[in-house]
């Protein structure tokens, strides 16, 4: 009879945590999928988070989205790592044309990304057929050691 009892009394407390959430803020996209909104609560550690659970699922063009959304609203250095994420996560899903876009240059807490990334944008230049570019990735200040 004691299990009863709490069982009882935990009835209510349930309804009330259910009358106290917020309802997911969701939308209809144009195929007629149903789509997450953004909403006033995205925070740039919980889109980092999730990335992190799409590569682990083998998600990569998801994960990609997700640290390019965190890297948008985390307007200090940690965008920069975020920004590297997405480049890999995108080429690690095969999207290089996506990958060459976010590729990061410049000062990265990652230096090989860096690296990766001129390749990258050089090679998705010569597929384009723009040579001239293509050597412009391969030969600029981004490639490094020892290949310069």
């Amino acid at each position: 009879m004691p299990s009863l009892r709490a069982f009882l009394a935990v009835i209510p407390l349930a309804g009330l945590c259910a009358c106290a959430t917020r309802p997911l803020d969701v939308a209809s996209t144009p195929d007629g999928r149903i789509a997450a909104t953004r909403s006033a609560t995205d925070s740039s550690y919980g889109l980092f988070l999730a990335g992190q659970a799409a590569i682990n699922g083998g998600r990569g063009e998801a994960a990609s989205a997700y640290f390019a959304r965190a890297a948008a609203l985390e307007p200090s250095a940690d965008s920069r790592f975020l920004e590297s994420r997405a480049f890999s996560a995108a080429l690690l899903a095969g999207d290089v044309k996506k990958a060459a876009a976010l590729a990061p240059t410049g000062a990265s807490p990652e230096p090989g990304a860096v690296h990766l990334g001129a390749v990258v944008r050089g090679a998705e230049a010569l597929a384009e057929g723009d040579g001239k570019r293509a050597r412009a990735a391969l030969t600029g200040p981004d490639v490094g050691a020892p290949h310069q």
